[in-house]
């Protein structure tokens, strides 16, 4: 009953002199907890302008609260800085996507990259009392679990766990911290083996504390998300594969970096060297480049983060469908753990388009996006099969349909004793009359312009795209599988090497598109007008042979390769 009484005592208005300590019977010390003589006071960028803001009010408000528009944003300090995570340079064959989130820069207490910490400043407090002691925690124990808060101490930082006691000095001086994190944000999985869910905001708790007199304040963030690449963003480097084995794909590679010297780039080609019997040309496939920034004293502040697209089953699985495009049904609705992913980054809305008319399923068959000279500043790029129907359908009609309808020769560089799927293979034949005499091809290219048209008009109803945002380029489909109309299971593959699966290389106005090898009247008709369609948007077209490396294994270009690109624009 007396601790009753003494907390009504605590609530009652000063105003009223009549009730006080001593006639309630109360000793005046435990009347009411002392009032602070001091003010805990810990902030963050709220604002997002690359500092953190003492001597003014503005980190100050809403530093509890995180929006689009405000809070703290802090990375997620997961990079490899000095390899000891790579299985290439631990002498490992195979990368197992089971140990990557096992080994990174934050998956212990060492900072490795300071650079990557979001500061975390306390306002000093010149005056305390000797037996002034402070705290700064993370309250929520699967925050803390997912955070790192480092002191700065001289040259070095510190770890500092929720245990970790400050002293009177330190907090009068002011506290100097950073906070990583040790993992992106995260979607709900339930696979228990997976990393727990997590939105990515954090809760800091600042206490200071005279015997029993506390002071606390709080501040949020929340860690940046992981954003992927698009073609509105500047190429830095190119990327592909190479392997020691294989002719073709040394030529290509050595082709490859002569197109991106030629075109500006300085950085030499990036080579994913590819060892033993069983290894993946497919650059796009296995490794998707993406990156997460927050705001700094001098501008942008990255980090790239490459995320691993599993290749264990099937292709649909691989990095060509992240272009914000996934699967939509059928085969493709097993693989939608990056669609999740994706989603819980809250910055890039997947849109998802049917793919499952194709046998490798990659949105990158038939559709790409560049930039342009437009309102939107870019364009749709959309593979259409009536179109190269029409080209040849002319070709024939001005007397050329005894010419090969595909101009390419089959090459003779290995032994005809080759036994792989890379080596030699003698090149169809068929004549420009034949290919448009067979029925089934031109049914089924019907039928393929349906879905892609299908398409389309998800993009028109999702993104508002109209005609004069869409340039349509030739592209011929052939069947990879039984067909017997639209209700079958059909999958098909590009008949020519498809220009569309091509490399852009933003900022230089080029694009790297397999050589189309259509028929030849004075110069390849196909890739006459690829070229023209591209230059109709400022874009120059060079063309690299993939016929060998890529082609014949339902391929091309893009497939082969990859980018890193800039990360300087704020997403914020």
């Amino acid at each position: 009953m007396r601790s009753l009484h003494l907390l009504a005592f605590c609530a009652i208005n000063s105003a009223d002199p009549a009730l006080t300590a001593h006639s309630l019977g109360l000793p005046l010390a435990s009347a009411c907890p002392p009032k602070p003589s001091f003010k805990a006071d810990i902030r963050a960028d709220t604002n997002r302008d690359g500092r953190v803001d003492l001597e003014g009010s503005s980190d100050t408000k809403d530093k509890t609260r995180w929006t689009e528009e405000s809070g703290a944003i802090f990375l997620p300090n997961i990079g490899d800085t000095d390899q000891r995570c790579l299985s290439e340079f631990t002498g490992r064959k195979v990368l197992l996507d089971k140990n990557l989130d096992d080994c990174h820069d934050a998956s212990d207490n060492t900072q490795r990259s300071p650079d990557y910490l979001a500061p975390l400043k306390t306002v000093p407090i010149p005056i305390l009392p000797e037996n002034a002691k402070g705290t700064v925690t993370v309250p929520d124990a699967t925050q803390r679990k997912l955070v790192r808060i480092f002191q700065k101490q001289g040259k070095d930082w510190v770890y500092i766990d929720n245990d970790h006691t400050f002293s009177q000095r330190e907090l009068q001086a002011g506290l100097d911290l950073g906070i990583d994190a040790r993992n992106t944000r995260r979607p709900k999985s339930s696979d228990t083996r997976s990393p727990e869910r997590w939105d990515g905001r954090v809760t800091v708790r600042f206490t200071i504390q005279v015997g029993s007199t506390k002071s606390s304040d709080t501040v949020m963030l929340r860690v940046a998300p992981v954003l992927i690449h698009h073609h509105l963003q500047m190429v830095e480097q190119v990327l592909t594969v190479q392997k020691a084995s294989n002719p073709y794909l040394n030529d290509f590679a050595n082709i490859l970096d002569s197109i991106t010297k030629a075109a500006g780039l300085k950085k030499d080609l990036g080579l994913f060297l590819m060892h033993g019997k069983r290894f993946d040309k497919w650059a796009q496939d296995f490794v998707e480049p993406g990156y997460a920034s927050m705001p700094g004293p001098n501008g942008t502040v990255s980090i790239r983060i490459l995320i691993r697209c599993p290749r264990a089953r099937a292709s649909q699985e691989g990095g060509r469908n992240l272009f914000l495009f996934v699967r939509k049904a059928g085969h493709g609705s097993k693989y939608h753990h990056i669609l999740s992913y994706l989603e819980a980054q809250e910055s890039q809305k997947p849109l998802r388009l049917d793919t499952d008319w194709l046998a490798v399923g990659h949105v990158d068959e038939f559709l790409q996006f560049i930039p342009a000279n437009n309102t939107r500043g870019w364009v749709a790029v959309i593979g259409d099969p009536i179109l190269a129907i029409k080209i040849l359908e002319n070709a024939k009609k001005a007397g050329h349909g005894s010419l090969p309808a595909i101009s390419r020769k089959g090459d003779t560089e290995w032994p005809r004793s080759c036994k792989t799927p890379e080596c030699d293979q003698p090149v169809n034949s068929i004549t420009v009359s034949q290919l448009l005499s067979n029925n089934r091809l031109m049914k089924l290219n019907k039928w393929c312009d349906r879905k892609i048209k299908s398409n389309v008009k998800t993009l028109r109803k999702e993104v508002g795209l109209t005609d004069e945002d869409i340039i349509r380029i030739p592209a011929l489909f052939i069947e990879n599988g039984p067909w017997d109309g639209p209700d079958s299971e059909t999958e098909v593959g590009a008949f020519f090497p498809a220009a569309i699966n091509n490399l852009v290389l933003t900022g230089y106005n080029t694009c790297i598109a397999p050589y189309p090898w259509g028929p030849r009247v004075g110069g390849d008709i196909f890739a006459e007008t690829i070229s023209h369609k591209y230059a109709e948007v400022g874009m120059k077209i060079e063309f690299i042979d993939d016929w060998d490396t890529h082609h014949r294994l339902q391929g091309g270009v893009h497939c082969g390769t990859n980018s890193f690109r800039s990360m300087s624009a704020p997403w914020w």
